[in-house]
């Protein structure tokens, strides 16, 4: 049995992980200095970006498909 992934699934895949990296980048912030985590938040909100970026890439792809059908 395979599952075959469309474009619409991996869009929401990529909104969950911006989500998800998101959360984690702010939840963490406040208390950054008290962990014993080795964390780039700054990294970690560009990734975080990349997502949203790749999420609205994939939904202008979705609606371009829509209209030219």
């Amino acid at each position: 049995m395979t599952f075959e992934a469309s474009l619409w699934d991996i869009g929401l895949l990529t909104a969950a992980c911006s989500i998800v990296v998101l959360l984690v980048s702010e939840a963490l912030s406040p208390h950054y200095g008290r962990l014993n985590v080795m964390l780039d938040l700054r990294k970690l909100r560009l990734a975080a970006m990349a997502f949203v970026v790749a999420l609205i890439a994939i939904g202008l792809v979705n609606v371009v498909t829509l209209v030219t059908r």
